[in-house]
Parts: structure tokens; sequence; C-alpha cells
């Protein structure tokens, strides 16, 4: 990053029974979009364990660090339903953060990794992290976007544009 940004700063809670509010598959690209080469700060409060549910990743190494394709979410209960990865996930490539994240420990991955939480399992213990999230105020396309969370639209993202429209 040329002229890195704080941008976002967010605070879960993620407790057992609440798995409706987890997204599934994503990359935050969809949900802040800024660039791809923006960054987030990944920390929890806690040790991650198997009864807290951990964050699972997919290395961009497997994905080539492509954005992959999106549709709206066909039902709505949180914001976690708003946007649904519509592209074959190399899940088989997934790593859980589990055991790996002690309390204060910070995990970097760029905007465009593929990633997904894990659901509390503990009725005792919840889950609480602190996500940063980075952008480039040098990229191009963050200052083409005016400096914003960008717009997702044809001009932006190819794949977007109705079949017949190109």
């Amino acid at each position: 990053m040329s002229l890195p940004a704080l941008v976002d700063v967010n605070c879960r809670i993620d407790a057992n029974g609440e798995d409706k509010f987890l997204f599934d598959w994503h990359q935050d690209y969809w949900f802040s979009v800024c660039s791809p080469q923006a960054v987030v700060v990944w920390i929890p409060v806690e040790a991650i364990s198997e009864e807290t549910g951990s964050l699972e990743l997919i290395s961009n190494a497997w994905t080539d660090g492509r954005i992959f394709k999106t549709r709206a979410g066909d039902v709505y209960h949180s914001y976690a339903d708003a946007v649904v990865l519509d592209d074959s996930i190399p899940t088989e490539r997934a790593c859980s953060a589990t055991g790996l994240l002690d309390r204060g420990d910070i995990l970097l991955f760029k905007f465009n990794t593929l990633h997904k939480s894990e659901p509390v399992r503990s009725g005792s213990r919840s889950r609480f992290t602190i996500q940063l999230r980075f952008a480039d105020y040098g990229d191009p396309e963050f200052q083409g976007n005016c400096f914003k969370p960008g717009v997702v639209n044809s001009r932006q993202v190819d794949f977007l544009v109705k079949e017949g429209q190109k």
C-alpha cells in the first residue's frame, strides 16, 4: 500500500445459536468495495478455539486473488445474506485459525481473500473479535470511487453486465 488509511472498525460478538448472522464464504471486497489490495486486520479479544469457532480462509495462492462472482441472496435474515458467492469455491483448500490465534494476536488478509466464520459451539462463551479495514488511498480503483467504498456496477465489475448489453 502506498497510502494506507483506516476506513472501517468493526467489533463483533458471535454467540451460540446466532448462526444466521454468520457470513458464508465471502470476500470483504463485496461489503466494503475499496480495492482488492485493501487489507483486513482480524483480532480476537479471546483465544480462538473449537468452542468459540474460528475463521476459515482460503489462501489467494489457490484463487490467484481473483474477485469471485456474486449474486443477490435469496433470503435476507441479516447483512450476511445480502451478497452470496455464485462461483465454484475451492473449499478443500480451506484452513482454520483454530488454535493458532490467542488473545490480541492479529491475522492480516486482503479484501479478496475467501473466508468465513465458523459457528460458536459453546453455550457459555462467545467469540469477540475486532476487524480493522485499511484501504490504499493511492489505489487507482479507490480514487476512481472518489475515496469511498465504491459503487458496485457494471463499469467496475464486468460480469454484472447483463447478457446482450456488452
